[in-house]
């Protein structure tokens, strides 16, 4: 499989204004300088050669964002990051992106907000009857700005005991009651308060995160941000006494 493709940028240094997101190989991003150079008129189908010319060389800014990648992974890194800059959901986009089409595999692996993904048909976690799960709360709103996860929960004072938080068989990290990232339980740490203890456990990655994605039981209303569930929470959940 070839890996020399790259998806670009290009953007306005004076407003930081990115108008066009690219993928290519070779020498194709220096293509774009020449075609602007060149008097031909310009048609729908390239505005971005038409914005070149009004911002003009000094301004013109790009960024290679991915290189050396298949041409499929260019597809995906190329849609993703169109899909990214045309929601609204998360800035206020100076101007419009001039790519005429939707990212590659918007309907189907395309952007997502969280309602939509908790509405998606997940299932229940399938837990062992020996397993117990230690689950952290955390808001959407704490996610974005803290979107790396062990950052957000490590170092955080949690409202648990050292010797219950270490006997769970996994700790995991959940958001609108679904699963998105799981640990491992060992690194618990009570503090001086007595009350509350600290994590620093190490994150289990693919493929043994077999939790991440599915669906928890609902949190009763008033819950602390920490909570046990058992094989018999599970069951009951999916309504299986």
């Amino acid at each position: 499989m070839s890996r020399d493709c790259y998806v670009y940028l290009l953007y306005d240094k004076q407003s930081m204004e990115i108008f066009y997101v690219g993928k290519g190989k070779g020498r194709r991003l220096l293509q774009h300088l020449k075609d602007a150079q060149k008097g031909e008129d310009i048609n729908v189908e390239n505005r971005k050669i038409q914005k070149i010319r009004e911002i003009g060389d000094k301004r013109l800014g790009c960024t290679i964002l991915r290189r050396g990648i298949s041409d499929r992974e260019a597809f995906h890194v190329e849609a993703a990051t169109i899909d990214l800059l045309r929601s609204t959901t998360f800035w206020n986009v100076k101007g419009a992106i001039l790519n005429i089409q939707s990212g590659h595999g918007l309907n189907t692996n395309g952007i997502i907000n969280i309602v939509q993904f908790t509405t998606m048909k997940t299932k229940y976690v399938d837990i062992l009857k020996s397993e117990t799960l230690l689950c952290l709360n955390v808001t959407m709103k704490e996610l974005i700005r803290t979107p790396i996860i062990p950052q957000l929960i490590h170092g955080k004072k949690w409202r648990v005991e050292e010797e219950e938080a270490r006997k769970a068989t996994y700790t995991v990290v959940e958001c609108d009651n679904v699963v998105i990232a799981v640990f491992k339980s060992d690194c618990w740490k009570s503090n001086n308060d007595g009350k509350t203890c600290t994590f620093n456990g190490n994150q289990i990655t693919p493929p043994l995160d077999r939790l991440v994605s599915h669906k928890l039981p609902k949190r009763k209303q008033g819950t602390s941000q920490a909570r046990y569930l058992n094989y018999t929470d599970i069951k009951t959940a999916k309504g299986i006494r």
